[in-house]
């Protein structure tokens, strides 16, 4: 019975192993090569409206994006000051080789935690996300766009409570400062 049981775990273990191995991707996919405009060291300046999320006033916001993880994710972490305090935030972006989509998920200070999705196209990036405040649910659309030589990009963030009529959250300007 032993030399069974031993045989057993052995394929099982051959089996796992290579099931395991077939599941990940041998390399990152080459839509990840998109999300170059994004590496490097940035200053945000923004200027809010007032919303539900928070009152109006400037904001600056320093960040750095770089990839991670074997070129997987790209990972931005970042601190400033919005017209509602001290902020930060960790964002993660990656493309979802099983749905064909880009991905993001934001940690913010505060405990709040955002996903979304977005696309590329050229110079430009489009991201629609929800985000929950209390008992309600938010949409919310970014418009980036980059400059031809990528060395800065304009900004606009939307919110709809309905996903038809949209409201100006935030219009900005990034910044490449370093690399």
């Amino acid at each position: 019975m032993k030399p069974i049981v031993a045989i057993f775990s052995i394929v099982l273990a051959v089996v796992g192993s290579t099931l395991h191995a077939a599941d990940a991707p041998k390399q990152p996919s080459p839509e990840m090569r998109k999300l170059e405009m994004f590496i490097g060291k940035w200053k945000y300046e923004e200027t809010e409206v007032a919303t539900p999320f928070g009152p109006g006033g400037k904001s600056t916001y320093r960040a750095t994006d770089r990839f991670v993880h074997d070129d997987y994710f790209v990972e931005e972490r970042a601190t400033g000051h919005s017209p509602s305090g001290p902020v930060s935030w960790t964002w993660f972006g990656w493309y979802d080789q099983e749905s064909g989509v880009f991905r993001s998920t934001n940690f913010e200070s505060g405990g709040r935690v955002v996903a979304g999705t977005f696309s590329i196209d050229g110079d430009s990036m489009i991201g629609f996300g929800e985000r929950k405040l209390g008992d309600r649910t938010y949409k919310t659309k970014s418009v980036y766009r980059w400059s031809p030589d990528r060395k800065s990009a304009t900004y606009e963030t939307s919110y709809s409570e309905d996903g038809v009529t949209w409201k100006l959250w935030y219009t900005g300007k990034a910044t490449r400062t370093g690399r």
